[in-house]
C-alpha cells in the first residue's frame, strides 16, 4: 500500500547564509574596550568620519590589510598589534547548532555564505571560528566589492550562482538585509533571531 504520508524528494535549493550574527557572535563592547584604552586620542575632529570611510574601504576591498591596520591604529591612537587584537576580539566562537545545520544541508543542497566583512575578520573566521570549507562558496564583500543591503549585491550573487532567485533560501539577522532579499525576488527570506527558530524554519521548508 502506498504511503500517503511520504514526502516527495525536495528539489535542490540554494541556501544563502549571513555569517556575523548568525554563525558568529559579535562583541562590539570588547573591541571598543581595547580601542578606548589608548593613552592619547586622535586630535582631529574628523577622526570619526575618516574611520568610517576607512572601514568601508576595507570592507569593500578598496584598501589592503596593511594600509587599514596602519591608518586605523593611528586614528584610534593604539598600536597596530592592539588594533589587530581589537578586531579579532570583536568576533566570538561559531554556533555549534548552526554549523551542524549547514553540514546537514550540504549533502543535498548548495550552501553559500553572503557576508559584509573584511579580509582581517574573514581570515580569523575561517581559520579560528569556522572550518574553512564549511560553505561551498563565500560571497564576501571585500572580494566582491559589493555589500548588503545594496540590491546589486543580491543580483550579482544569483547571477554568479546561476540560480533562479525563487529557489534561494536566505538567512540573515538584519531585517534590512532580509527586506532587500525580498525586493530582489529571493524565494524564502528568514530573519534569524535564534538558532532553533531558524533550524525549525528550514526544516519546515525541507519537509514541504
Amino acid at each position: 500500500m502506498a504511503d500517503h504520508h511520504r514526502h516527495d524528494k525536495v528539489p535542490a535549493r540554494l541556501f544563502v547564509f549571513d555569517v556575523g550574527g548568525v554563525f558568529i557572535g559579535l562583541a562590539p563592547e570588547r573591541r571598543r574596550a581595547i580601542l578606548s584604552s589608548a593613552v592619547s586620542r586622535p586630535s582631529s575632529t574628523n577622526a570619526g568620519e575618516a574611520l568610517g570611510a576607512l572601514d568601508r574601504a576595507f570592507r569593500l576591498g578598496l584598501t589592503d590589510e596593511k594600509t587599514y591596520v596602519e591608518e586605523a591604529s593611528a586614528l584610534h591612537g593604539v598600536t597596530p598589534a592592539e588594533l589587530r587584537r581589537a578586531e579579532t576580539e570583536f568576533l566570538l566562537q561559531g554556533d555549534p547548532a548552526m554549523i551542524a545545520l549547514v553540514r546537514r544541508l550540504r549533502g543535498e543542497h548548495r550552501v553559500v555564505a553572503f557576508s559584509n566583512t573584511n579580509a582581517l575578520h574573514w581570515q580569523h573566521v575561517t581559520e579560528r571560528l569556522l572550518e574553512p570549507d564549511l560553505f561551498h562558496h563565500a560571497h564576501v564583500s571585500h572580494l566582491t566589492g559589493l555589500q548588503k543591503p545594496d540590491l546589486d549585491s543580491y543580483e550579482a550573487l544569483a547571477e554568479q550562482e546561476a540560480v533562479d532567485p525563487q529557489h534561494i533560501v536566505f538567512i540573515d539577522d538584519s531585517l534590512d538585509n532580509v527586506n532587500a532579499a525580498q525586493s530582489a525576488g529571493w524565494g524564502l527570506c528568514i530573519h534569524h533571531v535564534t538558532p532553533q527558530q531558524t533550524i525549525d524554519a528550514i526544516d519546515a521548508v525541507l519537509h514541504r
